[in-house]
């Protein structure tokens, strides 16, 4: 690729014509809306030169980490959500995909001057620091799914804390006692919160919180519970299994069903399994995976319209929390 971008190179990357990249950036007729967007976010990710204006359309620049770039299981709803919204809104989402050292130097999206970006919404786990630098721009800034303290920005995301106590309340109502946790409570601050609700509803039900069946991990080193591998070296060091495990999300429990079944320890009828999130693959997991559902397409949906709408008080950010639907379906067991 020569040093300056071409319509031709943009349309190479996405397999279509330069008459279509034209037609795109031009705000012509003739291409379908997410086409455009596609071209546009393209462009903009390739660094083609000032993107025009059109219609006097505003621009969503949703900022995404570089790891989630090929994301299918939960945030790609969201990332979709977004996009159709901000269409409905008459206004065209780009995604921005930071790398880990654009993130360490704090490089921001470098939106041409003479759009109208109308603001920033993050999705997924970046840093306080690059949030905060987002914030300082002075375009309005709301966060998808995570929640940050240092930086001054709302959030649209789930009501972890009682998702994660509604969890453990039917786990118990299902007759079980030893329940173990599962998650990485200091990589994540929507699973620490499932994982606070988890323990308030033991408590409240005057149930012995034992430490030794949570496996959550360390502040120092992160750990892909998700990896069946690296999770068995934990499951290893377990003497006594509960009689479920709570997984703070369902490609987690899909790891702890794959290392039990190695052992030979079957789900439901020994160990059972509970997850959180519901994505797609849940109901075709063996067994078809009990689960707590996040809705990720009201979540991006209602991030675009809170964006737009400037929700912002003397300063003040708006926090939204949507509750968590319990699925129940094949691989929790009733103990009677």
């Amino acid at each position: 690729m020569s040093d300056k971008v071409t319509m031709e190179d943009i349309g190479k990357k996405l397999g279509i014509s330069k008459n279509s990249v034209s037609i795109a950036l031009s705000g012509r007729k003739g291409i379908s809306e997410s086409l455009r967007s596609k071209v546009i976010e393209t462009a903009h990710q390739m660094k083609y030169g000032a993107l025009p204006v059109h219609n006097k359309s505003r621009y969503v620049v949703t900022i995404v980490p570089e790891y989630l770039r090929n994301d299918t299981f939960f945030y790609a709803d969201v990332l979709n959500a977004i996009k159709h919204e901000a269409q409905m809104q008459n206004c065209i989402a780009i995604n921005y995909y930071v790398s880990r050292e654009s993130e360490d130097a704090k490089l921001l999206p470098s939106c041409p001057s003479d759009i109208d970006v109308a603001g920033y919404l993050v999705v997924g786990v970046l840093s306080e620091e690059y949030v905060s630098a987002l914030y300082d721009t002075g375009l309005p800034v709301l966060s998808v799914d995570i929640q940050y303290h240092s930086a001054s920005v709302g959030c649209v995301g789930s009501a972890n804390v009682a998702g994660g106590a509604q969890a453990a309340e039917f786990l118990i109502s299902s007759g079980h006692r030893d329940i173990g946790f599962i998650g990485p409570i200091f990589t994540a601050q929507s699973v620490y919160e499932r994982w606070c609700g988890f323990r308030q509803a033991l408590i409240y039900n005057g149930l012995d919180f034992r430490d030794e069946l949570c496996i959550v991990g360390s502040a120092e080193e992160v750990i892909e519970f998700n990896n069946p591998e690296k999770l068995a070296t934990f499951i290893d060091s377990v003497q006594d299994h509960p009689t479920v495990w709570f997984c703070a999300g369902d490609l987690i429990a899909a790891a702890m069903i794959n290392c039990l079944a190695k052992k030979g320890i079957k789900v439901p009828d020994d160990v059972s399994i509970m997850g959180y999130d519901d994505i797609a693959l849940s109901e075709v997991f063996y067994p078809r995976l009990t689960t707590m559902r996040v809705d990720r397409e009201r979540m991006g949906q209602l991030a675009v319209q809170y964006l737009l709408g400037n929700f912002w008080d003397n300063g003040f950010s708006v926090n939204i929390e949507l509750r968590s639907k319990l699925v129940v379906r094949d691989s929790v067991k009733i103990i009677t």
